[in-house]
């Protein structure tokens, strides 16, 4: 089974091919589309996707979207409730887990490699921020054996002659 993750700026998605049909796998609250959106209020409790993107409006110090516009800075976003901050990749990683974790509960596994796109404006140090935090060191995004690439160079890779 190959796992295929588009982990957008604004909204994310993951989906399986097994060599014969290409499925998206739908979230917890049964989307296929994941917002892009990380939430920490101020007991620590974190909340991913649709439960995050609720609180964009009303309570934007603690909830953050968008993640990949700041991507391979070091720029850290700060999440006042909770007096914590991180780096656009490390949120990244915590969206790429919950999408892992909905993906387990479909499929019945966790998945261990997938192919990550981004996108296709993205410049080096983009690209590079994508690799550490969200899945090179089976750290809060777990995926170990992974591939980073761009979506016109993926596109690319799927049309035949």
């Amino acid at each position: 089974m190959h796992v295929g993750i588009d982990l957008g700026t604004t909204n994310s998605v993951l989906a399986t091919f097994d060599g014969d049909t290409m499925t998206v796998v739908p979230n917890a609250q049964g989307e296929v589309l994941t917002p892009s959106v990380v939430r920490i209020d101020g007991r620590g409790a974190e909340l991913v996707g649709r439960r995050a993107f609720r609180f964009l409006e009303t309570d934007p110090g603690s909830t953050r979207g968008e993640l990949k516009r700041l991507m391979g800075t070091e720029e850290r976003l700060r999440f006042e409730a909770s007096g914590r901050s991180f780096l656009p990749e490390e949120l990244s990683a915590k969206v790429l887990a919950s999408l892992l974790a909905d993906a387990e509960a479909v499929l019945g596994y966790r998945p261990a490699a997938a192919v990550v796109s981004t996108p296709a404006l993205f410049e080096l140090p983009q690209n590079h921020g994508e690799e550490p935090a969200e899945l090179g060191r089976r750290g809060p995004g777990g995926v170990r054996g992974r591939s980073v690439v761009s979506a016109g160079g993926g596109g690319s890779m799927c049309c035949r002659n």
